[in-house]
């Protein structure tokens, strides 16, 4: 992959998660990156355009299915993980037809534990402040939208090296 996939996927992936989580009108950041994918595919990068196809899939699904926003009980943590690892489990049902190794869904699997770990993460802190009587404004979900777009792009980006 080049070095400009390392760079703009990060930055791409944590905008169209905040952008889908609120910042921009979603059908936007739905019809940017579905024409991203088709360019992207029609450029020979087939692999990255189905990596954002599932993203698309997995982001834009309620919560409720599988996972929750929150995750508190066993149940919710493992849905949350199944949640987030749908791109890995592309790329591992999808390395026959795009001639990559299984190996490329190594960072897809960071990712997926990093993505539940921070729900996790954002359910205790939103759980401090219920128990202090407090609501949360906005700005942490807005962090862990950011973040964990940034962590998708960076786990997309060295998926593409194998």
């Amino acid at each position: 992959m080049d070095l400009p996939f390392f760079v703009a996927l990060p930055i791409v992936f944590a905008l169209s998660d905040r952008g889908i989580g609120g910042l921009l009108r979603r059908s936007f950041v739905v019809g940017t990156l579905i024409a991203a994918a088709i360019a992207l595919g029609w450029m020979g990068y087939g692999f990255l355009a189905v990596l954002i196809a599932v993203w698309l899939v997995y982001r834009t699904i309620p919560w409720k299915v599988g996972g929750s926003l929150t995750p508190r009980r066993t149940g919710q943590v493992l849905g949350s993980l199944a949640r987030h690892a749908m791109p890995m489990l592309a790329v591992v049902g999808g390395s026959v037809w795009f001639g990559t190794k299984p190996e490329a869904a190594i960072p897809l699997a960071v990712y997926a534990v990093a993505a539940t770990a921070l729900a996790v993460a954002y359910a205790r802190f939103v759980d401090g402040l219920a128990s202090m009587n407090l609501g949360e404004n906005g700005d942490a979900n807005d962090k862990l939208e950011i973040v964990r777009g940034a962590l998708f792009g960076l786990a997309a980006a060295c998926s593409t090296v194998f």
